[in-house]
């Protein structure tokens, strides 16, 4: 097995030098570091840094280097934060000043790099201070569990891009409106959801399913891309264009799409989260709480 490179176990075992050059890989003990470098680089609560994490196991000192060298290009907006905890294989991507939608598509550039990089890499958590997380060490602790959970990348896998919205008290008097085709699970996801409360209504096509947000307004839009009719991303764009004094609904998307262009578009239309079919129910309600909270 590779040793990490001097330099790495040094800054590990001493627990030192926050300062680091832009695009440096430098060793943080997590998540106590980690979360002394995040408030370093937002300087105040409501100044925005986004964070890419990912475990990627032990990297010898060429390796490590190379990832320092490739993070600038790939990243937007200011130059990237590349720390790398060699005890535990935690890596982490600071993006000083980037949104939750900015470090999403900073994700996407990476993970051809990370996947090359190292086998180990199943999963790459994205979210942004204070936008979608709170700056405390319970949310980096969460990050580094979501890691842990994941299975093993198989050959020719790709590895998944998630993120992480802070979690907050449901709000049992929302409504929700759900649009998929499939009827069965449309069926299962509104009792699901009953049951805790919500007030849901179920449309099985784009064009019900926009009569139903304009007659009910809902707190949340839960709809699939792939719909008869009228079409997820049509959907959504015409739910975002409604501004005439009535509250607008948030939009979650639960869709077979997984190709990560369909991801970014749908967040740069203003979604507000994206989850995949297969999805866990309990997963799925834990980020309506979050969104609804």
């Amino acid at each position: 097995m590779n040793t990490p490179p001097a330099a790495l176990r040094t800054w590990t075992e001493k627990g030192q030098g926050l300062p680091a050059p832009a695009g440096q890989v430098v060793g943080l003990a997590f998540p106590g570091q980690w979360l002394e470098r995040l408030h370093e680089l937002q300087r105040s609560e409501s100044e925005a840094c986004g964070l890419i994490a990912a475990r990627i196991g032990r990297l010898s000192g060429e390796r490590a280097e190379a990832l320092a060298a490739s993070m600038d290009p790939l990243t937007e907006g200011a130059a990237p934060i590349v720390d790398y905890s060699a005890a535990d294989g935690l890596l982490a991507v600071w993006l000083p000043g980037a949104l939750l939608a900015s470090a999403h598509y900073s994700a996407m550039a990476i993970k051809p790099v990370l996947e090359q990089l190292s086998p180990e890499v199943a999963a790459l958590v994205v979210t942004s201070f204070p936008e979608s997380a709170d700056p405390a060490a319970e949310a980096l602790s969460e990050i580094a569990a979501m890691l842990d959970i994941r299975p093993a990348r198989t050959k020719g896998e790709e590895a998944d891009i998630e993120l992480y919205v802070k979690p907050t008290e449901p709000d049992a008097d929302s409504s929700i409106v759900v649009v998929d085709h499939n009827e069965e699970l449309a069926d299962l996801v509104r009792l699901r959801l009953e049951l805790q409360g919500y007030d849901v209504h179920v449309a099985a096509d784009g064009v019900n399913g926009l009569r139903l947000v304009e007659d009910k307004q809902p707190d949340l839009v839960l709809t699939e891309l792939s719909l008869p009719g009228m079409d997820g991303y049509e959907l959504i764009r015409r739910i975002r264009r409604t501004g005439d004094g009535t509250r607008r609904s948030k939009v979650m998307v639960l869709t077979g799409k997984g190709f990560d262009m369909d991801v970014q578009a749908c967040f740069d239309m203003g979604v507000a989260d994206y989850v995949r079919k297969p999805f866990s129910p309990i997963e799925l309600e834990a980020r309506i709480r979050r969104l609804l909270g």
